[in-house]
């Protein structure tokens, strides 16, 4: 399962999706929509590939809405800082035991920061035909063509 996920109204909306190709999967419904906060991995990307400004808004956008917080506003920046840094998240799922929320960001041309965020729920099975490594990569380089289509040069 393949996902692309905006914000829009301070959620993060699924605008595409595409089952997995796996024997076993998960998936989540076009068209879903959930709070933009701490502990949604796609509002983390989205909002650590940012300019300056916008960055800020979002972070406080999403720990507004993580109510108790989980994470402090200073912890969830350095956070998101290792995260721009590294290019992608990879994480155990805050939502689904089991699952591991493999996530890049998508940018276009005539934007600074990224548009979207591709996510790939991985979920680990015995009779799975490709890794978690070799799902990662494959996704890098979605994103990337998906970048590069859209006009931007952001993903090397």
């Amino acid at each position: 399962m393949l996902f692309r996920s905006v914000h829009a109204s301070r959620r993060l909306v699924v605008v595409a999706a595409i089952p997995s190709p796996e024997p076993l999967g998960f998936s989540v419904r076009l068209g879903s929509h959930f709070p933009f906060r701490t502990d949604r991995t796609s509002a983390r990307v989205l909002t650590a590939f940012q300019p300056v400004a916008v960055r800020d808004s979002l972070l406080d956008e999403m720990v507004e809405q993580a109510r108790p917080a989980r994470i402090s506003r200073s912890e969830l920046s350095v956070r998101l800082d290792q995260l721009r840094d590294r290019g992608y998240e990879e994480v155990p799922s805050d939502t689904v035991q089991g699952i591991v929320d493999i996530a890049y960001p998508i940018f276009h041309g005539l934007y600074a920061g990224a548009i979207a965020s591709l996510n790939m729920p991985y979920l680990t099975q015995r009779d799975a035909l490709m890794s978690r490594s070799a799902a990662r990569k494959l996704l890098s380089k979605a994103v990337r063509r998906i970048s590069q289509e859209l006009g931007s040069s952001a993903h090397k």
